[in-house]
C-alpha cells in the first residue's frame, strides 16, 4: 500500500490545512506497528505492547493536536479569545498531565512509587524504634533506684524531658554539660568566668592598642586585630549560656536557640582558620620576598583576604547548618556537651544522617585541612629561607617573630581536627568534651597572651600606652 502524499486536517473554522509529506514505503508510521503486531501471537502480549505505548501516545496527540491547530493555520483565521483556551493546553495542561499520564498507566513507575513509600513509612518506624529503645532504657534505670532521693536532679530532668516528648517533634535540647554536685557547679562557674573575663579585656585590649597605636598599622597587625574579633566572637557565642548552665537546674535550650549557636560558632571557627592561614601567607611573604612586602600585602590586598576568611566561614557554617537541621528530631533531645555541637547533633536525629557525616568528614575537614596546608607550606618556604641566613641574631628574630603564631595555629588546629576529622564511631562524649574546652575558650585566652607577650612591638605600644596614660592622669 502506497503512503499518502498529502494529508489534510479540517480546523473549526472548516480551513484547511496541507501538510506536505514525503513517506517512502515501509516507512509510514502504521506498516512498522502492522508488521510488529502481526509477529505477536498472544493477545496479551499485544494487549501489553499497545499499553505501553498509549501513555506516549496520548502526549503527542495532546500536544501536537494543539500546536498544529494554533501555528499552521493561515493568519486570517486566528481568533484571540478561541486561541487563548487552545494555548492552555499546551502550556499548562499538557506539562501537568505529563507526569498523569507516564506514571498511572506505567507500571514500573508505579511499583517504584509504592516500595518509596514503605522505604518513608520503614525509615520512620526505624527512627521511633531509636527513640523508644532510649526511652525505655532511661525508665529502667530510674527504676532500677531502690530510693526516689538517690536519683540524681539530672537524671529527673532528662527523664522528664524523654516524656514530655512522646513521639512528638522536638522543641528544646538540653545541654548536659559538666555534670556534678552543686559546689562543684559553682566552682566551675566561677573558673570559666574568670578565663571568659580575660577574653573579654585581653582581646578586645589588644584590638583597641592595634587600632590606637600607629606603629602597629601593618598587615600583620591588622590580621591580629581581626583574629581577636574572631576569638572574642565565637567564645561569647558558646561561654555565657555554658555559665547560666551552671546555675540553672534545668540546662535546655530551644530548638532555635541550638542552630543559632552553631551557625554562628561555626562560622567564626571556620573563619579563624583562614585568618590563620592567610597570617602564615603574610608572614612568608615578609620572610621570603621582604623586598615585594609592601606591593604584595598592600592594603586592598589584606582587607580581600579578611573579607574571604569572613565569607568562607559564612558558607561552610551556613552548608552545615542546613543540611544539619532539615533532620527530624523526635526524641531524645539530651545532648552530652556544654553547646550544641554537630556530632551529637547527629546522633540525636530519627532521619538518616548518611549525607551529613559526608559533608563533615569531606567539606568540613577540608577547610581545617586547606588552612593546615597552607600553613605547613608557609613555614617550609620559612624555615628554608632562614636557614640560608648567616647572621644568627637576624635567625633568632625570625623565629621568635612566627613562634607566637605557630603556637596558636598547633593549639587551635590540633584540637579541630581531632574533634571533627574522625569517624563517628570514634566519638566519646565525655573526652571530648574537655578537649572542646582547648579551642572554645583556652585559645581565645591565650591569643592575647601569646602575641603580646612574645611580641616586642605590642609591648613596647601597651607599655607607651600605660605611660601616657599615667602622665594624663
Amino acid at each position: 500500500m502506497e503512503s499518502p502524499s498529502l494529508m489534510v486536517f479540517r480546523t473549526p473554522g472548516q480551513h484547511s490545512i496541507l501538510l506536505i509529506k514525503r513517506w517512502t514505503r515501509g516507512m509510514t508510521p502504521w506498516e512498522p506497528w502492522n508488521d510488529c503486531a502481526n509477529q505477536i501471537h498472544s493477545s496479551e502480549g499485544k494487549r501489553k505492547t499497545f499499553s505501553t505505548c498509549a501513555s506516549h501516545l496520548m502526549a503527542v496527540s495532546i500536544f501536537f493536536g494543539t500546536t498544529v491547530f494554533m501555528y499552521l493555520r493561515p493568519s486570517s483565521s486566528y481568533f484571540s479569545d478561541q486561541d487563548k483556551w487552545a494555548s492552555m493546553f499546551y502550556t499548562v495542561v499538557i506539562p501537568m498531565m505529563n507526569p498523569l499520564i507516564y506514571s498511572l498507566r506505567n507500571k514500573e513507575v508505579k511499583e517504584a512509587l509504592r516500595k518509596f513509600q514503605q522505604w518513608k513509612i520503614l525509615g520512620n518506624f526505624q527512627g521511633c524504634q531509636k527513640r523508644v529503645s532510649l526511652e525505655s532504657m532511661l525508665s529502667n534505670i530510674l527504676k532500677s533506684r531502690s530510693s526516689p532521693a538517690s536519683v540524681s536532679l539530672q537524671q529527673k530532668i532528662c527523664y522528664k524531658d524523654m516524656s514530655m516528648a512522646n513521639r512528638t517533634t522536638v522543641t528544646k535540647f538540653i545541654l548536659l554539660g559538666f555534670p556534678s554536685k552543686p559546689v562543684i557547679q559553682v566552682i566551675l562557674f566561677l573558673v570559666f568566668s574568670t578565663m571568659y573575663s580575660m577574653v573579654l579585656l585581653g582581646n578586645i585590649g589588644l584590638m583597641v592598642l592595634i587600632r590606637s597605636n600607629s606603629h602597629l598599622q601593618t598587615p600583620m597587625y591588622f590580621f591580629l586585630s581581626n583574629l581577636s574579633f574572631v576569638d572574642l566572637c565565637y567564645c561569647s557565642v558558646i561561654v555565657p549560656k555554658m555559665l547560666v548552665n551552671f546555675l540553672s537546674e534545668r540546662k535546655t535550650i530551644s530548638y532555635a536557640g541550638c542552630g543559632l549557636q552553631f551557625y554562628f560558632f561555626c562560622t567564626f571557627a571556620d573563619t579563624e582558620s583562614f585568618i590563620l592561614a592567610t597570617m602564615a601567607y603574610d608572614r612568608y611573604v615578609a620572610i621570603c620576598n621582604p623586598l615585594l612586602y609592601t606591593v604584595t600585602m598592600s592594603q586592598k590586598v589584606c582587607v580581600m583576604l579578611v573579607l574571604l576568611s569572613y565569607l568562607g566561614g559564612t558558607l561552610s557554617a551556613l552548608v552545615h547548618t542546613c543540611f544539619a537541621f532539615r533532620l527530624s528530631f523526635c526524641g531524645p533531645n539530651i545532648i552530652n556537651h556544654f553547646f550544641c555541637d554537630l556530632p551529637l547533633l547527629l546522633k540525636l536525629s530519627c532521619s538518616d544522617t548518611t549525607l551529613n557525616e559526608l559533608l563533615l568528614y569531606t567539606y568540613g575537614s577540608s577547610v581545617e585541612i586547606i588552612s593546615s596546608i597552607i600553613i605547613i607550606i608557609s613555614y617550609i618556604f620559612i624555615i628554608i629561607s632562614v636557614l640560608k641566613m648567616r647572621c644568627m641574631a637576624a635567625r633568632r628574630k625570625t623565629f621568635s617573630t612566627c613562634a607566637s603564631h605557630l603556637t596558636s595555629v598547633i593549639i587551635y588546629e590540633g584540637t579541630l581536627l581531632f574533634i571533627y576529622s574522625r569517624p563517628s564511631s570514634w566519638y566519646s562524649p565525655n573526652s571530648d568534651k574537655y578537649i572542646s574546652v582547648f579551642y572554645t575558650i583556652v585559645v581565645p585566652v591565650l591569643n592575647p597572651l601569646i602575641y603580646s607577650l612574645r611580641n616586642k612591638d605590642v609591648k613596647d605600644a601597651l607599655r607607651k600606652a600605660i605611660e601616657s596614660k599615667a602622665i594624663a592622669q
